[in-house]
């Protein structure tokens, strides 16, 4: 997904239905079905709405219900099929992406009464969330070991798990930025973000190798601005080990055009070796498969998309839903494909989870 000030977060604000459709998608080599069941996964007690954020190798779903009483985080348990109640007492919140597996860890954003946003953490949800920081914050990514990033006071950060509690590292922001995020971080401690120049509203992409070297992924020649929302573990590209990254190349924040891109990043020298444009809007994932969630539109409508094997699979909504959009996916991957994102059913959004054969 997406995600405080300039950051776009959806708070987008759902009933439960099953459905099985299938998604003819031509590969190279040859025409094969790839086959899904979507789900909607409901809302808290009280609730109208609910969108999901993050998606776990394990299936299990994180996101934001809410409703008239505000915005809580929620945790859906593919075991049970049950969704759960984040947010402490007295605020609202929401949770952005959920990893992990032996140990699931969660993380987003909880705002007091007073409306002040801080970063948390859920070790094992639907445990209790532990605040990362207690002022102006917000985390956006987590990796399988509870290492989480983000946002605070305007700087992108990393928080690792020490002897028991989380120390925050602050990522310098690239040459002349003056505001960062990070959005994501791999199992091998990567991280990718974008940030913001002074007044002005362009973003540029960067990736942080484990040494601390940043690297600057730049948009397509000829756009403006580049945002990262998802890096892939590191993989072996024939004889580069490289990781994938995804996001958005185009037009300045907020204005005109945007398209999804895939980037390919060599590890060892910080070469961008491959600038993949796709036909989505965004994109908000990517596995160690280089398969990358994101959203299409066609005649206004938007849908939910996975690109695979050079092939989009349209991740429609349910009966009676008009549009559908997908938020995150695991980077792991294995006999399935999950995919998180909403759909707009009954003119009521809805989380989702897609199961991709």
């Amino acid at each position: 997904m997406c995600k405080a000030s300039k950051l776009s977060v959806f708070l987008m604000l759902v009933g439960s239905a099953i459905f099985s459709l299938a998604a003819f998608a031509a590969r190279p080599g040859g025409g094969t079905t790839t086959s899904y069941v979507g789900e909607a996964l409901g809302v808290l007690p009280n609730d109208s709405q609910s969108i999901a954020y993050g998606v776990s190798s394990n299936g299990a779903v994180v996101g934001m219900s809410g409703g008239d009483a505000g915005e809580h985080a929620f945790y859906w348990n593919p075991n049970t099929r049950t969704m759960h109640d984040l947010t402490s007492a007295g605020v609202t919140g929401t949770a952005l992406a959920v990893a992990g597996v032996a140990t699931e860890y969660a993380v987003g954003q909880e705002t007091t009464q007073a409306g002040t946003p801080y970063a948390v953490i859920w070790i094992a949800p639907p445990s209790s969330a532990i605040p990362l920081e207690t002022t102006s914050s917000i985390a956006i990514g987590v990796n399988d070991w509870g290492t989480a990033v983000g946002g605070f006071e305007g700087k992108a950060v990393i928080w690792t798990l020490v002897g028991g509690q989380f120390v925050r590292t602050d990522i310098p922001h690239l040459q002349g930025n003056v505001e960062s995020y990070a959005t994501d971080v791999n199992n091998d401690g990567i991280v990718v973000g974008y940030g913001y120049a002074e007044g002005a509203n362009g973003m540029t992409a960067f990736l942080r190798l484990n040494s601390g070297v940043l690297v600057t992924i730049p948009p397509r020649s000829g756009d403006a601005a580049s945002s990262a929302q998802a890096v892939s573990d590191i993989v072996v590209a024939g004889t580069e080990q490289v990781v994938y990254v995804t996001g958005s190349s185009g037009e300045p924040f907020g204005f005109g055009s945007r398209q999804a891109i895939r980037w390919t990043v060599n590890i060892a020298t910080g070469e961008i070796v491959e600038t993949l444009p796709l036909n989505l809007l965004w994109a908000a994932g990517v596995n160690n498969a280089g398969d990358v969630a994101g959203t299409a539109s066609s005649r206004s409508k938007q849908t939910a998309s996975l690109w695979r094997d050079g092939a989009y699979i349209a991740l429609k909504p349910p009966k009676g839903g008009v549009a559908s959009a997908s938020r995150g996916m695991p980077r792991l991957t294995g006999t399935v494909t999950y995919v998180a994102g909403q759909a707009t059913i009954n003119k009521r959004l809805r989380a989702m989870r897609w199961v991709v054969q």
